[in-house]
């Protein structure tokens, strides 16, 4: 395992053979915990930050709650934080929490489009009417999107760019746009209803921000040229796409 420093805070995270992209700090993440350092509200809740590190950084009396959509990032992350002196509630991949029970989100935007967008609208989902959003991702792997996205839920946007990074925010509103904007992106992730597509008479499906979303990845499909028939039996999937 490794530290970094963030804002004059030591921060701890896992470093080992295997962790998926998004593990260990990230610019955009330091950057959230740049900010988290004026800790808004009491409850805040951090979705896909890498390596969970604004929780490192949030004023004490902030009640923390960590998700991510990926399991690996996930146990990575209560690996770097079982030392932190604070008690951190974890969402299991794919869960969410109530409607507007968070005072302040933020969240690193994935690069794929669709998983963002389901990210930030369960990020407004999650705020109370006041409460506020912070979101960051590089410029060239959707940063300049983020304001964009936003703008169409909350109404107005804040945004700044550092370190080829970009930072937005937002204050929820009190009246939501209705019907809010991408519905049926949302669904397909709130729903857990995934897409489906046949390549040669099999059917496959993925969600959003899965790797190769929509099509079958030439590992995968050489893979499965040589399976055999597998309906009715149990199998173990190691990383096979």
């Amino acid at each position: 395992d490794a530290e970094t420093v963030v804002a004059g805070r030591r921060c701890a995270y896992a470093v080992r053979p295997g962790l998926p992209s998004g593990s260990t700090p990230t610019a955009a993440s330091a950057l959230l915990a740049e900010q988290a350092l004026t800790g808004t509200g009491d409850d805040v809740l951090l979705l896909d930050v890498a390596a969970a590190l604004p929780a490192f950084t949030l004023p004490a009396h902030c009640r923390v709650t960590v998700g991510f959509h990926h399991a690996g990032m996930h146990a990575a992350a209560q690996r770097g934080l079982r030392t932190l002196h604070r008690a951190v509630q974890w969402l299991s991949p794919g869960t969410t929490v109530p409607d507007e029970s968070m005072a302040a989100v933020y969240i690193e935007a994935s690069a794929t489009h669709d998983a963002w967008l389901r990210r930030v609208t369960e990020g407004y989902r999650a705020l109370r009417p006041g409460g506020v959003l912070w979101a960051a991702a590089p410029n060239d792997a959707g940063g300049k999107r983020l304001s964009r996205d936003v703008r169409a839920l909350f109404g107005s946007v804040y945004e700044r760019s550092k370190a080829h990074q970009r930072l937005v925010s937002a204050v929820k509103p009190a009246t939501a746009p209705h019907p809010l904007p991408w519905h049926d992106v949302a669904g397909v992730w709130r729903d857990t209803t995934w897409p489906v597509f046949a390549v040669a008479g099999r059917s496959y499906a993925t969600l959003p921000g899965v790797f190769a979303h929509g099509r079958l990845d030439e590992g995968s499909a050489l893979l499965c040229a040589h399976l055999p028939d597998l309906a009715g039996t149990r199998v173990l999937d190691l990383g096979a796409g």
